[in-house]
């Protein structure tokens, strides 16, 4: 147990002896859109049930009638946990107190939870306390008849949450009737979740499903959007085409009832159309170099003076955009290093500028134009600096909010964290590296070396994005994979372009980093226009530092996504 703050953390990790139920809750509590929405809640489990009728899952049960959950717990301490699913800011808890009664039996209320705590988590693993208006928690006991008796609010002050748990030591007024060891028993009639003001944060299912493929591309990471007319802004995607930009790639096949890896051929990097802005296998059509189709290769392949310096050199392809009818991107040369671990083996030498006409089919490879450029290198403090992980058009073409008529191209500075520097150029001059210019903190500087960082923490891939429309309207979101734990897509806002991009909200804890295997999580950013109107789909990538682990599962690597959107 360590305190963080004025809340005290602890991290725990419940064994397999411990009794779980799972149930939805009914079709009618629907996902919130308001503040004061009910939340539903996907899954309740406790500590242990005393019978079958006394399950945890009554307590989300929408039947109507009276239901409990019991626990009986020798030791005296009991729990039930609640995963809502989703991330949610939490606004109160209604909590119904044990309120059985049977004839003869007139005491029952007694088996009520009295002094109970509350504790919050993204993950499920790593527990905070709730300690806010009213703390510590008396649950007000139920008479037995009333139905609307015993019921508790608890306020949470818009506290984010995917998981909640509720806990008593009956030993120590954990309940009402005080500790028996002889009637150990106690439990809850039902809990109800409200939402409050702030951000949600929701598993997007059917863009998950949509990467999950046996044959041809089978996998890879990265995943830029690029819509194919350059207008980058929340929901105009809906009626055009977007290009996508994937790092490394699996090309081959996936034996699908037991998705081991049956044929793949690795190569960096590949990219894909997606006709509108809905995630349907019947509108994406993947793209990589098969001019021989028993060899596939990479879309893109290195052709600068820079990459000939470079053995067996490569590109990671970066973020892009499409700019007066332009694709533009910004590789990095990437080349083998053999000493790194397994997995990371791999060094960056440089940055690239692409250029290519954007047709109807994605950019015309046979016109690509290649330059080195000065977006790779250190700044006057010797961190080292380079550009491309982030592209915003801030054009009237682009249709943002307030457009200055710049391409904002942004980077990192590594000086033991991922830090934000941006660099901007307008439309006419992004091929000319003399013509950028870099924000030093204060100002616009000709010089590369006086870039100063914008944000505190960011992934090496990561998004800024205007927001459009409630209260947020006007701002910027940086979203990014925070790098503490638990790993989470996670945002900082700011007030124009280039922030400064500050208190990050971590929105959705990664499930995929608990899995073990070598498995982790990475690099989340946004797509703004795959996104719906008031929402922003933020994709973020799964590896593992096994290549066996690959072999025997083929549904590792592939994005993953979440819909994020304000609750107000």
């Amino acid at each position: 147990m360590r305190t963080d703050g004025s809340h005290t953390v602890r991290y725990m990790k419940e064994g397999t002896d411990m009794a779980s139920a799972a149930a939805n809750t009914s079709a009618a509590v629907s996902r919130p859109l308001r503040t004061g929405d009910r939340i539903p809640v996907a899954s309740v489990r406790a500590s242990s049930e005393a019978s079958p009728n006394a399950r945890a899952e009554n307590l989300i049960a929408e039947t109507g009638s009276p239901t409990c959950w019991v626990a009986d717990e020798r030791d005296g301490f009991v729990w039930v946990e609640f995963d809502l699913g989703a991330t949610y800011p939490i606004g109160e808890m209604r909590v119904r107190n044990y309120r059985q009664s049977l004839p003869g039996f007139p005491d029952l209320w007694k088996r009520g939870l009295r002094r109970i705590t509350v504790e919050h988590s993204l993950d499920g693993e790593r527990w905070i306390e709730l300690a806010g208006e009213g703390a510590p928690y008396e649950l007000v006991p139920a008479n037995g008849s009333s139905a609307g008796a015993g019921e508790t609010s608890i306020r949470w002050g818009d506290q984010l949450a995917r998981y909640v748990r509720i806990a008593a030591d009956l030993r120590a007024d954990g309940f009402w009737g005080g500790y028996d060891a002889n009637d150990r028993f106690g439990g809850l009639s039902e809990v109800r979740f409200y939402a409050g003001t702030g951000w949600a944060a929701e598993p997007a299912e059917a863009w998950n499903a949509l990467f999950r493929r046996a044959s041809g591309w089978t996998g890879s990471d990265g995943i830029y959007s690029i819509p194919l007319d350059g207008r980058d802004s929340h929901g105009d995607g809906s009626s055009g085409r977007t290009l996508l930009l994937f790092g490394d790639t699996f090309v081959g096949e996936v034996d699908p009832a037991t998705g081991r890896r049956l044929t793949m051929t690795m190569i960096n990097n590949s990219m894909a159309l997606l006709d509108g802005a809905e995630p349907d296998v019947d509108r994406l059509r993947f793209l990589w170099n098969d001019a021989d189709p028993a060899v596939p290769d990479s879309a893109i392949v290195p052709a600068t003076p820079k990459a000939a310096t470079v053995d067996g050199a490569y590109y990671w392809l970066q973020d892009g955009a499409c700019v007066g009818g332009s694709f533009y991107c910004f590789p990095m040369i990437v080349g083998p290093n053999p000493d790194g671990p397994e997995g990371f083996q791999f060094q960056v030498h440089g940055v690239t500028i692409c250029r290519a006409p954007m047709t109807p089919e994605g950019p015309d490879f046979g016109a690509m134009e290649q330059f080195d450029t000065p977006l790779y290198g250190a700044t006057a403090a010797g961190h080292r600096a380079y550009y491309g992980a982030a592209v915003m058009p801030h054009t009237v073409e682009s249709n943002v909010p307030d457009p200055d008529g710049y391409v904002y191209v942004y980077g990192l500075l590594y000086d033991r964290l991922h830090r934000a520097v941006v660099a901007r150029a307008l439309p006419e001059q992004l091929f000319d590296g003399a013509r950028w210019t870099f924000w030093n903190g204060s100002d616009w500087s000709l010089d590369p070396a006086q870039a100063a960082p914008v944000s505190s923490e960011t992934s090496p891939e990561y998004s800024v994005s205007p927001l459009r429309g409630g209260s947020q309207h006007g701002r910027y979101a940086l979203a990014y994979m925070r790098s503490d734990e638990p790993r989470a897509v996670a945002i900082q806002l700011g007030d124009s372009p280039v922030g400064p991009f500050e208190g990050e909200i971590a929105l959705y804890a990664c499930p995929e980093a608990k899995e073990g295997g070598g498995r982790y999580v990475y690099n989340a950013k946004a797509h703004p226009s795959l996104s719906k109107p008031g929402e922003l789909l933020i994709s973020y990538n799964v590896n593992s530092t096994s290549m066996d682990d690959h072999v025997r599962y083929g549904d590792i690597y592939r994005p993953r996504f979440v819909n994020v959107r304000r609750i107000e």
